[in-house]
């Protein structure tokens, strides 16, 4: 449930793309998105999975982490 090696490749240093991205960067991460259902009415529905995805983060400076309300528009 991380977009790294887990057990990390060096013990002393874990999650070193986190502290780069997030941390460093201020970029914001998606990485437990459930998109299954989404794929399974695509298919049955009409054969498109071509969709906007948007789940933007509250603006909160100094905040790492933010509640989302993703929505997809086919």
């Amino acid at each position: 449930m991380a977009i790294e090696v887990i057990p990390f490749e060096d013990p002393k240093l874990p999650l070193p793309f986190h502290m780069v991205a997030i941390r460093d960067m201020g970029l914001t991460l998606g990485e437990m998105f459930d998109l299954d259902e989404l794929a399974e009415d695509s298919a049955a529905r009409d054969g498109v999975y071509e969709c906007f995805f948007c789940a933007p983060a509250l603006k909160i400076t100094g905040g790492v982490g933010s509640p989302l309300n993703p929505l997809a528009v086919k």
